[in-house]
This record gives C-alpha cells, sequence and structure tokens, in this order.
C-alpha cells in the first residue's frame, strides 16, 4: 500500500472512535461531555446560562487499569543458546531496553491493548549526545496508525502513524515505514508532501504487536469493542451532572409560570421578559422552594448500577456502587479485580509472543547499528506465576482450620505461601508458635498471604 492510502485509510470511523475511547482513558473527557450536553434530544438546554457544572468520573481508567495487568511487575528476561543462558547478552540486551525506557513505555502500552485490543510498539535508533545511539519504543494504535497485514506470514508489509505534535511547518506529521525504507509525510492545507526516503536495511518494519488476548479472526484491527465501555462512561457522566443539576430543585427555589417564556430566555435579577399568554387568562410567575419536596434517585441508581456491573464484568473486574440514591448524593465506585487466572495466561501468553518478537525486532536494529547482540540466541521471558487477589485475613483463617484439622502441615502451608521461604525462617516461625500453639493473624509474617 501507499502511504497515500493508508492516509486515507486513516479517516475511517473506528479511527475516531479509538481516539475518542483513548481520551477517555486519560481523563481528557469534559469536551465530549460537552458534546452529550449539547445535544437537542439528550442534553440539558441552555446548561451553560443554568449554571450547570459537566461533571465526570473516570470509569474507563478505572476498569482498564484493574484489568491490564500483565506488566504490573517487571518481568525477568535472559538471552540464551542451547548451552544456557548468555550472560553477557542478556545483560546488554536488557541495557538496550532500559536505555530506551522500555520498562516505563509497557504498562500504559499493555492499558492501551487492553482497550483497543492491539497495541503496537515500534523500534527507533536514534542518536543522542555524544555520538551514541539507543533504541527507544513508541506505542501506536488504531487511533493513529493503519497497516498492511500479511496474514499468511505474519508481517506487515507496510503501516503509516501520526506523530505527537506536528511538522516545522505546523503541518500534521506523520510517519511511513515498510521493509526497506521510512519517510516522513506531511499534511497540510496546501496538500501532501513526502521526504526523502531512508534506506533502514532491517529487512522488516521494525515493529512488534502486543495483543489483548488474541488475533481478530479477519482483518487486523479488532471491531471496536472499546465503545460499550465509553458509552457506559457517558452515561455515567451524563448521571453526575444531572443529579447534581436535579439537587440544585431542591436546594434554590425554581421558577413557575402558566405563561410561555420566550426560548433562549435567562431570566434573572432585573431582567425584563415578554411572556406569551393566551387572551383573557391570568398570569402568575413566582419562585416556589422544593423544601416539601423529596426526589428519590434509588431506582435510577440500581439500574444505573446494574449496567455498570454488566459492562465492568465484560471487561473482568468487579464494581460496587454505593450512595443511598437521594437527589443530594453522589455515587461512589469502587472497582476491584475479579479476573480469572484462565484470562491472566492468556494474556500474559500474548505478553510472551510479543517479547519474543520484540526480540527479533532489537537483533534487527543490532545488525545494523552495531549493539553487539550476538547471532544464535533466543529470549525466555518469565512474568511470574499469576495470583488472584486475595483477602489476607481471610486466606489466614483457611490456612489454621485446615492445620488444625490435620490437613495439612504448617510447614507446608508456608512453603505454598513463599516459595522462597528458608529452613531458617520455618524454623523461626516454630519458635514463635511456643509449645504448637496457633498464632492469630498478624503474629507472623505470612509470606505475602
Amino acid at each position: 500500500m501507499t502511504y497515500q492510502d493508508h492516509l486515507d485509510n486513516l479517516t475511517a470511523e473506528a479511527v475516531t472512535s479509538a481516539k475518542k475511547a483513548l481520551d477517555y482513558l486519560d481523563g481528557d473527557q469534559i469536551k465530549w461531555l460537552k458534546v452529550l450536553l449539547n445535544d437537542k434530544n439528550g442534553g440539558i438546554k441552555n446548561w451553560e446560562e443554568r449554571g450547570v457544572d459537566p461533571l465526570y468520573t473516570n470509569l474507563t481508567h478505572k476498569i482498564v487499569s484493574r484489568s491490564a495487568l500483565s506488566y504490573s511487575t517487571e518481568p525477568t528476561r535472559t538471552l540464551n543458546t542451547d548451552a544456557g543462558v548468555d550472560e553477557a547478552a542478556t545483560e546488554t540486551y536488557n541495557d538496550i531496553l532500559d536505555a530506551g525506557e522500555f520498562g516505563a513505555v509497557m504498562p500504559d502500552a499493555d492499558q492501551v491493548a487492553r482497550l483497543l485490543k492491539a497495541v503496537i510498539i515500534i523500534a527507533h535508533s536514534v542518536d543522542v549526545v555524544g555520538g551514541e545511539q539507543k533504541i527507544m519504543f513508541t506505542p501506536i494504535s488504531r487511533a493513529n496508525c493503519d497497516v498492511d497485514y500479511d496474514h499468511v506470514n505474519g508481517r506487515m508489509r507496510s503501516l503509516i502513524y501520526q506523530a505527537v505534535g506536528s511538522s516545522i511547518n505546523g503541518n500534521k506529521l506523520y510517519h511511513y515505514w515498510d521493509e526497506e525504507k521510512t519517510q516522513g509525510i506531511e499534511v497540510g492545507d496546501t496538500g501532501v508532501k513526502a521526504w526523502p526516503p531512508i534506506f533502514h536495511g532491517y529487512g522488516m518494519i521494525p515493529v512488534a504487536v502486543l495483543w489483548d488476548k488474541y488475533k481478530p479472526r479477519t482483518g487486523f484491527w479488532h471491531k471496536p469493542a472499546w465503545d460499550e465501555l465509553v458509552q457506559l462512561n457517558e452515561g455515567d457522566n451524563l448521571a453526575h451532572t444531572e443529579t447534581m443539576f436535579a439537587a440544585r430543585f431542591q436546594a434554590r427555589p425554581a421558577l413557575f409560570t402558566n405563561a410561555e417564556l420566550p426560548d433562549g430566555g435567562v431570566i434573572g435579577p432585573d431582567t425584563v421578559v415578554q411572556l406569551r399568554t393566551n387572551p383573557g387568562e391570568n398570569v402568575y410567575l413566582e419562585y416556589k422552594a422544593a423544601t416539601a419536596v423529596s426526589v428519590s434517585l434509588k431506582v435510577f441508581a440500581d439500574c444505573r448500577e446494574d449496567l455498570i456491573q454488566s459492562v465492568a464484568d465484560n471487561w473482568g473486574v468487579n464494581v460496587d456502587t454505593g450512595g443511598v440514591g437521594s437527589a443530594d448524593s453522589g455515587f461512589k465506585l469502587v472497582v476491584r479485580e475479579i479476573w480469572n487466572i484462565e484470562t491472566r495466561l492468556a494474556r500474559l501468553k500474548a505478553a510472551e509472543a510479543f517479547e519474543r518478537q520484540m526480540f527479533k525486532v532489537v537483533k534487527a536494529i543490532s545488525d545494523q547499528r552495531g549493539y553487539k547482540i550476538p547471532d544464535g540466541l533466543f529470549l525466555e521471558v518469565d512474568f511470574g506465576e499469576p495470583k488472584l487477589a486475595v483477602n489476607a485475613a481471610e486466606a489466614w483463617t483457611i490456612q489454621r482450620e485446615k492445620v488444625a484439622l490435620g490437613y495439612s502441615p504448617m510447614e507446608e502451608e508456608w512453603r505454598k505461601d513463599n516459595p522462597d521461604i528458608t529452613d531458617a525462617q520455618i524454623e523461626e516461625r516454630k519458635a514463635l508458635l511456643g509449645g504448637g500453639k496457633l498464632p492469630t493473624f498478624g503474629d507472623v509474617d505470612t509470606g505475602g498471604v
């Protein structure tokens, strides 16, 4: 595909949808909420003049961040031969990743992969002060990237992505890559301008794809499943804003009249308005306080809570909603992880495949730029065994009961909880028990339970 073909594809509705989803993930939501409030059908008429404050909660980030856990801890990476670990090459590789802040990039990239179902990390060699070079890592996604993907051999033939910022001329700047060259593309009011190509010599586009769990059945990009979460967040923002708007009716008097007010008019102190009435009709215009009115939003809150919990369950988290449901109460959302081991393992398997592909990318750049990674090596990456979140006090109680009933020796339970526990630590814990008396929770270090 040519760079113009890619540019045309970046106008797709799914790209706009993905950009909006990332805005919600990053908390840049007010501009979208204002669009909803201005909507003639579902918004609030004259909301700015009436003093309505747009309120939002970053429900998208709460849910995504608690279900994107693959890089919550740094994995262990080693380069190996058939004879074992190559310590020198392993150190070189990890130094390359550290210099490019790979560990800082990946937790956020994992959240993008969770939300948009895939994220691409492109590696590029850059010159730094002193004449040295290092490899930097940039995440790109459906929100700013288009690819031409060969499903037969699993390779990208070409891609384009929009860079952060703009060119020196103030135009939009894009980077086009294929297996031989890269070039900058400027898009401005005067048209499209392509910079001279640079032949990189990698024999591949230096990218690796981190899938959320799996590749889509057709095409490269997943369908916009993120719309479900964004729409939920939009409804939640409207609920917050409209709840506070409704609460003001209880706190402040409201204007009542049997006449027709001018469309778009705002009534305030010293305001003169012309009322439209029927001939001979007695007109009244007065403020009434809502002191005797009690508006309960419990039914609406319960409905909203059920919807939030249903969508959150699809994303692998549990949402608790608090609040009594009255008009002057807020809604408190508590998001907890309910990830099952099978799903965690599926995401880690995708992350391991991504790491192996990234090693091939870094090796290709190393061969061209002289980073001194030897041939004949393969990467092993260990993310650790995933564990579900547990209640420490409950786990300790269960452990005590198992030991008391003779189902399991206490020493065995300690080793299950902490495989790295030493014999000396075991003996120290036994001494703390004092004659076989079972301790209460908190008496001893439970080794991470």
